[in-house]
C-alpha cells in the first residue's frame, strides 16, 4: 500500500472565514496533496476518517469503472456517459434511476448512507471519486 491517508498526517485548518460557514467548523489538509477537506455531523467529503474507511473496506475488481475527475471538471457528465456506454445507451433505463443509484460517491459521507455497503452489491459498479489522490494514496 502507498503512503498512509491515516489521520496522523492530516493537519486541521480553521481559515479566517469560518465563522462565515456555521456547518463546517474546520477542514483538513494533507501535507502532500492538493486538497482540502471537511466533516461535520452530517457528511463528511474526502476526510481522513473516510479516506481511510475506504481504504480498510474497499477492495477494486477488474470489472470496476473508475470516474476520476477534478470538482467542476464535468463529472455528472462523464458519469453519464460511462453509465451509458457500459448499459447499451438504453436511456429509457437510465432516466428511470437517479445518477446517484447507479454510480457511488464513495469519498462522500453522509452518515446516512454506508456507500461501501452499497457498492459492495453492485455487479457492474461505476465508481466516483474526486482527483488523482485517492487512487495514488489509499491503494
Amino acid at each position: 500500500m502507498p503512503e498512509s491517508s491515516s489521520e496522523e498526517c492530516w493537519a486541521q485548518v480553521v481559515l479566517p472565514e469560518q465563522a462565515l460557514w456555521t456547518g463546517i467548523r474546520s477542514y483538513h489538509r494533507h501535507p502532500k496533496l492538493p486538497v482540502l477537506t471537511f466533516a461535520n455531523e452530517q457528511a463528511g467529503l474526502g476526510d481522513p476518517d473516510t479516506l481511510a474507511d475506504i481504504g480498510r473496506r474497499f477492495v477494486p475488481r477488474a470489472t470496476d469503472v473508475h470516474v476520476v475527475t477534478y470538482p467542476k471538471a464535468g463529472t455528472s457528465w462523464i458519469q453519464e456517459v460511462v453509465w451509458l456506454v457500459n448499459h447499451d445507451a438504453d436511456v429509457t433505463a437510465s432516466n428511470a434511476m437517479q445518477s446517484s443509484q447507479r454510480t457511488v460517491y464513495i469519498e462522500l459521507d453522509t452518515r446516512r448512507t454506508d456507500k461501501l455497503a452499497q457498492v459492495f452489491g453492485i455487479i457492474f459498479r461505476v465508481v466516483q471519486y474526486y482527483g488523482y489522490y485517492f487512487e495514488r494514496y489509499c491503494f
